[in-house]
């Protein structure tokens, strides 16, 4: 015969055996997830270690061959010196552009540039000179104090190439005076918002000459890796606005 202290202790030893039972099925779950992040960010390092392998070996080894060949010619040409010093400003151009391109590598592996903060300050600094060799003005409208948000490398990077490609876009295209350059925290989402008082485009038009070419497809493909949103507004005579848009993920902002 079950006694009221025997059908007690049954109970006891079930709940205490479901509580060990949940207990150990939480902490392998909480040990399963933080295993997945850890092999997520190996995966993005990985990720991001191929793409600068990339870009050291295709840009700036065509930069290296571009001045070797015009060291040889600028050599052959030293009884013509007018023309060697055509090929001498060409290897101080290519040179430059090399510079720039290694300053951009190492400014996007530091980790100490993985935050809101250094982000602003690298795309402001880069517009306000890019825009000037072009003669255009730049306007930059940002937060007084920019929170310290984080930023890894992968995501601080492609975001920036974004706004660099719709930079790049308006010197090219955009025939504009001004550009204004404005970033925004709204909603749990960074905004940067890229304008030009140019010439802007027809949204149907998918010439080469248009952002709907390679631009609009690297902007829009670079966001969406991020879990972000690229859109554009434009017309003719209207000039042009390209939002990018990237969600905060959760992540604390700290303001400085």
């Amino acid at each position: 015969m079950i006694t009221l202290s025997t059908w007690l202790l049954g109970v006891l030893l079930v709940l205490t055996v479901g509580a060990l039972v949940t207990t150990v099925r939480y902490v392998t779950k909480r040990k399963m997830e933080a295993r997945l992040e850890i092999l997520e960010r190996q995966r993005a390092l990985e990720r991001e270690r191929a793409r600068i392998a990339r870009d050291l070996h295709d840009d700036l080894g065509a930069s290296l061959t571009r001045i070797a060949l015009l060291s040889e010619l600028a050599k052959a040409d030293l009884r013509q010196p007018e023309l060697a010093r055509t090929h001498l400003d060409q290897i101080f151009n290519t040179v430059s552009g090399l510079t720039r391109e290694l300053n951009e590598i190492v400014w996007a592996v530091s980790p100490a540039n993985d935050d809101l903060e250094h982000f602003s300050d690298h795309i402001c600094k880069f517009a306000q000179d890019y825009l000037s060799l072009a003669g255009i003005r730049c306007r930059l409208d940002f937060p007084e104090s920019v929170p310290a948000y984080p930023m890894p490398s992968p995501e601080r990077h492609s975001l920036f190439l974004a706004a660099k490609e719709a930079l790049h876009n308006i010197v090219k295209h955009a025939e504009a005076g001004q550009v204004w350059i404005r970033l925004k925290l709204e909603s749990g989402v960074l905004l940067l918002l890229v304008e030009d008082d140019g010439k802007g485009c027809d949204r149907d038009a998918t010439g080469a000459g248009s952002l709907d070419g390679n631009g609009h497809f690297n902007m829009q493909k670079r966001m969406e890796q991020l879990g972000g949103r690229f859109a554009r507004q434009t017309s003719p005579g209207n000039g042009t606005i390209v939002r990018l848009e990237l969600p905060l993920r959760n992540h604390e902002l700290r303001t400085g």
